[in-house]
This record gives C-alpha cells, structure tokens and sequence, in this order.
C-alpha cells in the first residue's frame, strides 16, 4: 500500500491547489479533486457479500476532468479483516486474502440535477494474495501455554496482475467539497469487485452549468 500511495503525494498537492482559487479566476474547464474512503469487496470464485467472505479496506483516488472528459487515478488496499481475529478463527478456504491496487480509468461525466455520474474504464497493476484450497491443520501452544490451538495452513497464493478496472460513481456536490459513492468491477484471474464511499475536496463543481 504504501508504494502505491507514494504516487499520490505530489497529485495531493497539486489538488488542494487547484480547490484553493476562487470562483473569480476562469476555470477553463478544468477541474481536479482528490477523494478518500472506506471500500467493502469480495472476489470470485465465491463472490459473496457475507462478512466471512468481504474483506475491507481504504482507498484514495486523484480525478481530473477537462469538458466533461475524466481521468481517474486510484490506489486501493483491502485484507481479509477476519484472519487477524485471535480465538477459534477457522479461515475460509478459496478466498481471497488480500490485494493492494492501483489503477488508471478514462470516462465521461453525466450532469444531473441532484449530482453526476461518472462511469470509467481503465487498467490497473496490483499485488494480490489469495487462499486457495486446505492443505493441513497443525496444533500450536496457545498464547497462555494452558493448551493448544489449530493452526489452518492452506495453499497460498501471491503474484502480480494486469486488469481492467470499470467504475461507476455518483458524485454530488457543492464547490470545493464533495461525496462519492461508486461500485467497481475489477477483471483479473480472481475478479475482485464491491462498492465504495469518499469524501472529495477540490475544484469539482461545474460552476457554468450552475449559472445556467
């Protein structure tokens, strides 16, 4: 996570300056918001929205838009919160474990009365882990040495990937500040996908079409 977030460290900059003017100086249809929240996922082959199946995590994304025209740049991370949990955890097989992203969307944003909607598609580089199938279970001293506890081993898998990212967003807003919440689909040998929500902070509104 943290090599993908070094990515954003100039980008966060360069938004919060962009926000930073006022309404006097003309816009020349550029606009540029950052944006960060929580995500909830699942993945195949056993997509399932079920706590013992979801995993959780953050996400922060850069957006630039020139006519209507976007940009999206986001990094994500989820794990499976579930096998951090310390007394009779019985972790689930053919999950996956965890996935570290980022990612690159070009899409088109849909003005409407109560808010835009910004659909994208793009490509997008991760880290993945994955839990395949139960190889043994090992019995280990508990932590207090009063017993034993099992210890599920399974056939882990970790590699990188290429996918292609398609996102959805609906986006309200009021000048410099903004709510997203978007639901995502990313193609890869263990397609991940879920819904996400984020607080935007930037130059969003599109203050032409506020005139109108």
């Amino acid at each position: 996570m943290k090599r993908s977030l070094n990515w954003f460290i100039p980008l966060l900059f360069l938004a919060i300056e962009s926000g930073a003017q006022t309404d006097s100086v003309p816009s020349f249809g550029h606009r540029f918001w950052i944006s960060s929240g929580p995500v909830m996922s699942s993945s195949t082959p056993n997509l399932s929205f079920k706590d013992s199946r979801s995993l959780y995590g953050w996400q922060l994304g850069l957006t630039y838009e020139r006519k209507d025209q976007v940009i999206y740049l986001r990094g994500s991370a989820i794990i499976d919160f579930y096998k951090y949990q310390v007394f009779e955890y019985n972790p689930l097989p053919d999950k996956l474990n965890d996935l570290t992203e980022l990612s690159l969307s070009y899409g088109h944003r849909f003005h409407f009365k109560w808010g835009s909607l910004i659909p994208a598609i793009g490509l997008s580089i991760g880290d993945l882990g994955y839990r395949g199938a139960h190889t043994d279970t090992a019995q280990v001293p508990d932590f207090l040495g009063f017993g034993t506890v099992p210890v599920y081993h399974f056939d882990h898998r970790t590699f990188f990937y290429l996918g292609v990212p398609v996102t959805v967003r609906w986006l309200g807003s009021y000048k410099y500040l903004g709510f997203e919440f978007g639901a995502y689909c990313n193609f890869h040998k263990y397609a991940d996908m879920g819904f996400t929500a984020a607080i935007a902070v930037g130059r969003i509104t599109n203050y032409r079409r506020r005139k109108k």
